[in-house]
């Protein structure tokens, strides 16, 4: 006892919250023969000394290796926990009123440190569990856990209508950070440990400090690509198909991607020249057309352009990607005059491309029937005797 109070120099609470001190004396003492009342105090309220990222994943389409691409929906979680000085959950922050509770949110930056918030949409068909408040009291009480299968990384917007897109990126771990950061810490000023600079990193338009996630996500700007052939009247004649993704300097085949879907007999035709409805040339495969395929390392070999009724013609065929709707930058319809085959969506909208400059659109052949290509070196030949040496 020193100066009429007790100094408890080596107590230690691990936990946060309002800690009631109560103090009492044995039953047999008295003072004048009576009783004394017993006296607390409350202590705090106590706070987590900072925060720390447990856990985050991203979830792929199925057949993308290690990548998704921009607009197309993906599964995105994480967990976040409060801690205290020794590094330990702090079981009682759940049951904080929200407003005493730090607020979090993801955060993302290009090369330059400049904030990616305009280009991406962290989802509303998740569980945002939040700081939770379970029984019986666990770590899980000391956790904010969010979870979506639907986090989008939007591609550049060129024209609202019809909707089309520019190219840029890969948003990959070489050119961009991502993690999370407290947009709202609270009196008690709750952030994460901000001594470990290699996990850290700065979002200079908000001149705030993030706290960087261990599994970096990878965002292509992709598109489906047919080529353009040449055939004999009727057909049939392949026409190779390939997904394709922008590497910041020119397009290149997609060999992460075998998960990527078409189906042939989805498809439209028009004439090339006044596109006008054409109902006579087709899209099929190898396999007969009618169901779903899907590339294997980023190409296919399978499908084919022919005709009902043999005739010369230029004729251009698009391959459903999208939807109908024109939401999600979804553009339903290359042409007016445009009929599709079979009303199936492939809902896929992401591989459109911007082809000819009328707005992202359906990946199409144009196919010349009844036309060859000769061969390039050869300008001229001519049978023995019918032309002078």
């Amino acid at each position: 006892m020193s100066n009429g109070y007790y100094d408890f120099a080596q107590l230690a609470w691990s936990e946060v919250g309002v800690l009631t001190v109560k103090i009492d004396t044995p039953e047999d003492e008295k003072y004048y023969d009576m009783n004394i009342n017993q006296g607390y105090r409350n202590i705090g309220r106590f706070y987590p000394d900072h925060l720390s990222i447990l856990q985050n994943s991203w979830e792929y389409a199925g057949g993308h290796n290690g990548f998704a691409y921009m607009n197309q929906p993906i599964g995105m979680t994480y967990t976040v926990e409060a801690r205290n000085v020794s590094d330990s959950p702090t079981q009682n922050y759940g049951y904080f009123t929200e407003s005493l509770q730090a607020q979090v949110e993801v955060v993302g930056v290009d090369e330059d440190n400049q904030s990616l918030a305009s280009r991406f949409y962290v989802g509303d068909e998740g569980t945002d569990v939040g700081w939770s408040s379970v029984t019986p009291i666990s770590d899980r009480n000391a956790q904010y856990v969010y979870s979506t299968g639907n986090f989008e990384f939007y591609k550049l917007t060129e024209e609202d209508a019809p909707y089309a897109s520019t190219p840029d990126g890969p948003f990959d771990v070489d050119n961009s950070n991502w993690g999370m950061e407290v947009t709202d810490s609270t009196v008690d000023q709750v952030n994460f440990d901000f001594n470990d600079n290699d996990n850290s990193f700065t979002v200079d338009t908000l001149n705030e400090k993030a706290m960087a996630f261990s599994d970096k996500p990878n965002f292509r700007y992709g598109r489906m690509v047919l080529d353009s052939v040449s055939s004999p009247i009727g057909g049939p004649v392949s026409v190779p198909l390939r997904t394709e993704y922008w590497d910041g300097e020119s397009y290149v085949v997609n060999e992460d991607d075998s998960g990527s879907q078409f189906e042939a007999s989805v498809y439209c035709a028009i004439d090339e020249d006044t596109a006008a409805a054409n109902d006579t040339d087709y899209l099929t495969d190898t396999d007969g057309g009618t169901s779903t395929d899907q590339v294997e390392e980023g190409t296919s070999s399978i499908v084919q352009a022919g005709q009902e009724e043999g005739e010369r013609a230029t004729v251009r065929i698009f391959l459903r990607q999208g939807s109908d709707g024109s939401e999600n930058f979804n553009n339903p319809l290359p042409e007016e005059t445009c009929e599709w085959h079979k009303e199936d969506s492939i809902g896929q909208p992401w591989l459109q491309f911007n082809w000819r400059n009328k707005g992202d659109e359906d990946p199409s052949t144009v196919v010349s029937f009844g036309a060859y290509r000769g061969n390039d070196r050869i300008i001229f030949r001519g049978e023995d005797q019918l032309t002078a040496n």
